[in-house]
């Protein structure tokens, strides 16, 4: 299925191939490598022309990515993270560890099973791209990411809570008054 970026309206994301360990670059050199790839190849791939990102199998979390990885997270422009089950969560806490912890700031695509009930959350752990194996409508994600209109604590995308928002609010009220 197509990739999605998670803004409002809802877009098709850059196309890039996800590609396993073995496969060949595509010649405009687009493509998704698998950490193990990266760490191995690395200079080869830069030299052939590579232009996309790495993309983390569930479970790969900081201790499995090397200085090699940390060290290119400036340049990456995509990083996936593979969702294998929708019961497999692993991907929303490395997301909010890149986000929050090693301030990546480029795109985050969730990969795999994604439903569009996971939507919302994928966007509040900071990740701002889909490419789920089952089609996912771009109006009803943009339905789904516009529903919540509140939340209720802080959390990767930048939105205030509700009771941070009320504690504002109730302050700037006290200094009307004063």
């Amino acid at each position: 299925m197509a990739p999605l970026r998670l803004d409002r309206p809802v877009r098709p994301a850059s196309d890039l191939v996800v590609l396993d360990a073995l496969a060949a670059l595509p010649d405009d050199g687009k493509a998704l490598v698998p950490l193990s790839r990266w760490k191995g190849e690395r200079a080869e791939l830069i030299a052939n022309g590579f232009a996309g990102g790495v993309w983390l199998e569930s479970g790969e979390g900081p201790e499995d990515w090397g200085p090699t990885l940390v060290a290119d997270l400036a340049v990456l422009p995509v990083i996936g993270l593979r969702f294998p089950r929708f019961t497999d969560g692993r991907g929303y806490s490395v997301a909010r560890l890149l986000r929050d912890r090693f301030g990546y700031r480029h795109e985050l695509r969730a990969l795999g099973g994604i439903g569009l009930d996971q939507v919302t959350l994928l966007a509040r752990c900071g990740i701002d791209a889909v490419e789920s194996e089952v089609p996912l409508a771009p109006l009803a994600v943009s339905a789904v990411l516009d529903r919540l209109r509140h939340v209720y604590q802080h959390a990767s995308d930048g939105r205030s809570a509700l009771w941070a928002a009320r504690a504002a609010a109730s302050a700037q009220a006290e200094d009307g008054l004063a």
